[in-house]
C-alpha cells in the first residue's frame, strides 16, 4: 500500500513539473509516428547499426561509471541498445540478466553478427519504447540507463519517463545531451524530471568523449 501511494505521489509530483518545465519547453518538429519511423531504419549512415559498433570508448566509460554504483551480477535494462555495443560490454564485466527496447529490426540483425554471444543470452525488445516499457513489471531490472537514446522521444511521448522510474529497481544512468535542440533531438532536465519521480541524483559528470553530454546517476529508495 505504501509502495502505490508513494508511486501516486510521485506520478503527481511528475505531472505538475510537466506542466511547469516539461513538454510544454520542447516543441517538437515532427509526429512521433515519423519520428519511430526514422529510428526504424535510419536512411543516413552515421546512424546505421554499423556505425554504432566503432566507439567503444563510449562503452568503456559507462562500465566504469555503473562499476561504482551497482555490482556485477545486477539485472541490466538499455533503452535503445541499437546493435548492442553498450550491452555487450556489460555482459562482458559480468552484469546480467541483460535485457533492451530497441524499435530497429537492422540493428538487432546487426548485433547477431558482431555480438552472438549476447544476442543469445539477452532478451531483446523489437519494439518502440512506448509499447514495450508500460509491459514491464515495477522494478523490473536492477539497472536500468540509456545513452543518447531519451533525447529522441518525441515530446507526445515525455509520459515513458513514469515507466522509466517505475521499473528501475536500484540504479538509473541516463547519459544524454540535455541542450540541443533540432528535428530529432529534445533537450530536456533529466536530473528534474527523474527527482520530480522519486529518484535521487548522486553522481554527475561529462564523458570525455562526449562533451556535450552529461552523465547522470540516479537511485532509488
Amino acid at each position: 500500500m505504501r509502495a502505490k501511494l508513494r508511486h501516486a505521489r510521485n506520478k503527481l509530483k511528475y505531472k505538475l513539473f510537466s506542466l511547469l518545465h516539461g513538454a510544454d519547453s520542447v516543441r517538437a518538429k515532427g509526429s512521433r509516428e515519423e519520428l519511430a519511423e526514422f529510428w526504424r531504419n535510419p536512411p543516413n549512415a552515421r546512424n546505421k547499426p554499423d556505425a554504432y559498433r566503432r566507439a567503444p570508448g563510449r562503452s568503456e566509460f559507462l562500465v566504469d561509471l555503473l562499476s561504482q554504483h551497482a555490482p556485477a551480477g545486477s539485472s541490466v535494462l538499455e533503452i535503445g541498445c541499437n546493435v548492442g555495443r553498450n550491452l555487450n560490454a556489460l555482459y562482458k564485466a559480468g552484469y546480467g540478466p541483460i535485457a533492451a527496447i530497441e524499435i530497429s529490426e537492422p540493428a538487432i540483425k546487426e548485433m547477431k553478427v558482431a555480438f552472438p554471444d549476447l544476442a543469445a543470452a539477452a532478451n531483446i525488445l523489437n519494439k518502440p519504447v512506448e509499447e514495450a516499457i508500460p509491459e514491464l513489471e515495477d522494478g523490473a531490472y536492477d539497472v536500468v540507463f540509456s545513452m543518447a537514446v531519451l533525447l529522441h522521444i518525441h515530446p507526445d511521448s515525455d509520459w515513458v519517463f513514469e515507466h522509466i522510474a517505475r521499473v528501475t529497481k536500484s540504479v538509473l544512468v541516463t547519459i544524454e545531451d540535455e541542450s540541443t535542440s533540432n528535428t530529432r533531438i529534445f533537450p530536456r532536465k533529466y536530473k528534474e524530471i527523474f527527482e520530480a519521480l522519486g529518484l535521487r541524483q548522486v553522481a554527475e559528470t561529462t564523458p570525455p568523449m562526449l562533451p556535450n553530454y552529461t552523465a547522470r546517476v540516479f537511485t532509488k529508495s
